[in-house]
């Protein structure tokens, strides 16, 4: 049987436990998977990372505070920042897979919903109508030159995409 003396360190000990757990979940930073470097997005054109314009990329589109209200978007009032990292998946096989907000007619990539959620987790709406966490090597930037008219990242809502790999079917 495990006992409980109350003592001056015990409460100490205690105290510092609840004020460490309240601290770290009233204030967080939220950890972010851009694909391109700062100043880039996804150019569709060249599939590749090319610099934004005067325009530059913002996750607050993304940022969402769960999964089931349509206008959910996350209350940034606890957050205390955010920790952006910039890498693009390395998938074996048949490479990245590109998910954007909008569809993109001339590339043959259709739209479909995703979301950032305040615990960095990426979450994204399967065809079965249930969101699903995408892998953990994902990531989301915004898209530029969807046409040929060499079309600059406007930064909207819709100019957004998340690159993953693709997600492996169950054998079974």
């Amino acid at each position: 049987m495990f006992e409980i003396k109350s003592n001056s360190s015990f409460l100490k000990l205690l105290f510092l436990l609840i004020t460490t757990s309240a601290s770290l979940i009233n204030g967080k930073v939220v950890p972010i998977k851009k694909c391109c470097r700062a100043g880039d997005v996804i150019d569709v054109s060249v599939m590749k990372c090319r610099d934004s314009g005067s325009t530059k990329w913002a996750h607050g589109h993304l940022l969402y505070s769960d999964t089931d209200n349509e206008h959910g978007e996350a209350d940034v009032s606890g957050i205390d920042g955010y920790s952006i990292t910039s890498k693009i998946p390395q998938c074996p096989g048949t490479g990245v897979h590109i998910i954007p907000l909008r569809d993109l007619d001339e590339h043959s990539i259709y739209a479909a919903k995703f979301r950032l959620l305040p615990s960095g987790k990426i979450v994204a709406k399967h065809a079965n109508g249930h969101w699903i966490t995408v892998p953990e090597n994902s990531c989301v930037d915004g898209l530029q030159n969807f046409e040929e008219s060499g079309d600059l990242y406007s930064g909207s809502k819709n100019d957004q995409a998340l690159i993953t790999c693709p997600l492996l079917e169950d054998e079974s």
